[in-house]
């Protein structure tokens, strides 16, 4: 059987050592990359096509959600799975966005990375417990919010991720970036959101994206 060939990328040289021998504790596993920041990571993606790579959130050049954005649209067949220390529900949304396979927060133990890097390799999802537990209460509070505002649930899925991405703090230039599309496609996509949800003046589609982001 072939080894799960996989791209590790962290800025911190300790952690991605610490990584590389716990994963290649497994005779099935096999570290063929590691990167230390974004741009390096992209490359390396691109170079190797590793079966896996892993991503922290937080990384210099490019953060690990804008380098996972990158492959899905450069169609590198890699299973993308984010080890990390953040656990909120915005980072978790802005991955889950992305169809990401696996979820791992760094202070799992090295059977449950094992896990986690041979269950995303087999073409299945992986979640930290403490992060499974996040997603259901994610899924709680949109409920409960769509049941508090009206015309939330009036809004289309492109609606609907704009305005996710306004609560994520992204201009109409950035979001436009990110969905290859044009900016005038999404100030019209604002403006539906806004009309939708009853709002009224300059801002307060921003105000209303950022009191709520958590349910969003």
């Amino acid at each position: 059987m072939s080894s799960i060939r996989v791209l590790l990328a962290d800025d911190h040289p300790i952690f991605r050592d610490g990584m590389r021998l716990m994963l290649e504790t497994d005779p099935s596993i096999k570290v063929v990359g590691e990167a230390s920041n974004g741009s390096e990571a992209l490359t390396k993606a691109a170079e190797l096509n590793p079966d896996v790579t892993v991503l922290d959130i937080n990384m210099p050049d490019m953060d690990g959600v804008d380098v996972a954005s990158e492959i899905r649209k450069r169609g590198i067949s890699s299973a993308i799975m984010f080890v990390t220390m953040e656990k909120s529900s915005m980072a978790l949304r802005q991955v889950l966005d992305l169809e990401v396979n696996g979820y791992v927060l760094k202070n799992s133990g090295a059977r449950e990375m094992i896990e986690a890097v041979r269950t995303v390799a087999g073409g299945e999802k992986y979640f930290s417990p403490a992060v499974a537990q996040l997603l259901v209460t994610r899924v709680q509070a949109g409920r409960e919010l769509a049941q508090e505002v009206d015309g939330l649930s009036e809004l289309t899925p492109s609606e609907r991720k704009v305005l996710q991405l306004v609560a994520s703090d992204r201009t109409s230039k950035e979001i436009a970036a990110d969905l290859g599309v044009s900016v005038r496609t999404i100030e019209g996509h604002r403006a539906r959101i806004t009309r939708k949800l009853g709002l009224a003046g300059a801002h307060s589609l921003v105000k209303f994206a950022f009191e709520h982001k958590d349910r969003l």
